[in-house]
């Protein structure tokens, strides 16, 4: 075994990174703010301390050859919260990395979470396995296409910054991406006006209840139509 150089430093514990829409990242960084306020002013008010942030001492032992059964040599990461090897809480990863740092293989070991997510989506939600042919490269053609398209969709999310939606199911993402309208257009003599959902639905119910009762039977009626016109009976 050669020499050994140890590093301690505190770093942040890994955690799963849950990636956010562009769209909803800095609404939900400004509530965590505000929540974040709130708890200090109740602590304040309460006497209590402020809780001190979690963290991890890590020792990197470099170019270790103790493993018999292992002739290429690794660098071993500890990890605990105080310093001692032998606590519950302490674990290891070995890598044959040389990183720079004690702290990027911990790092890099957080992708792991995101990786086997991705691999249960395609086995369990992508019908990587439902094909029943007995031709080899039909089934190869399959899950070759299948994983393709799972590829080019999640590039596609991240063109679109919709990031969160990376670790859906497909049944999920399909309902998310589906165009729905957002408004509602309502024609009136020669004028229209366009309106949400919301502000139309609070229209209808500031109406009194005569014109809420014709307005019923009118969207009855037309419910009918919208049907009929279909060939089909309207759901119970």
């Amino acid at each position: 075994m050669g020499v050994h150089e140890f590093v301690g430093k505190p770093v942040e514990p890994p955690i799963k990174r849950h990636l956010l829409d562009a769209s909803h990242a800095e609404p939900l960084r400004q509530r965590e703010a505000k929540r974040q306020q709130t708890l200090a002013r109740q602590r304040q008010e309460c006497g209590l301390p402020e809780p001190v942030a979690p963290t991890q001492w890590i020792a990197k032992i470099e170019r270790t050859t103790s493993f018999e059964g292992c002739p290429v040599p690794l660098d071993v990461v500890l990890c605990t919260s105080d310093k001692n090897p032998a606590a519950d809480d302490a674990w290891a990863i070995m890598t044959t990395a040389q990183d720079a740092t004690a702290a990027a293989p911990v790092d890099r070991y957080a992708l792991r979470v995101g990786i086997e997510e991705r691999h249960r989506h395609i086995k369990c939600f992508w019908d990587i396995a439902d094909f029943k042919s007995t031709d080899q490269a039909l089934v190869v053609n399959h899950v070759v296409f299948t994983l393709l398209t799972y590829s080019l969709l999640q590039q596609h999310l991240l063109r679109r910054g919709q990031k969160a939606l990376n670790k859906a199911t497909k049944s999920r993402l399909i309902e998310e991406l589906v165009p729905v309208a957002e408004h509602i257009t309502v024609f009136t003599d020669q004028y229209y006006a366009r309106f949400t959902t919301d502000e139309y639905t609070l229209m209808v119910m500031d109406v009194p209840e005569s014109a809420r009762s014709r307005l019923r039977n009118r969207l009855n009626h037309r419910h009918r139509e919208f049907h009929l016109g279909l060939a089909q009976a309207p759901p119970a």
